[in-house]
């Protein structure tokens, strides 16, 4: 495995951004919409196992919010 290539900077800046969009919208400072808007064009370049990886965990989130709501 190379550390620190080409590719090693792209994901660091696509999890960057996905944390802040997930902050963000646990804060609720963007909409349910915006949030799926933004993650789907993040996610254009990423690779299946990655996109199933963040879509297990934000189900579980998602679940853990609707529990609290109840």
């Amino acid at each position: 495995m190379v550390e620190g290539g080409p590719d090693s900077a792209d994901e660091d800046d696509t999890d960057a951004a996905l944390a802040d969009l997930r902050e963000r919208y646990a804060r609720g400072e963007i909409t349910d919409a915006e949030f799926e808007r933004r993650v789907e064009r993040l996610l254009e370049t990423e690779s299946v196992d990655d996109a199933e990886t963040f879509f297990d965990g934000r189900d579980a989130g998602r679940r853990e919010r609707d529990r609290e709501r109840v």
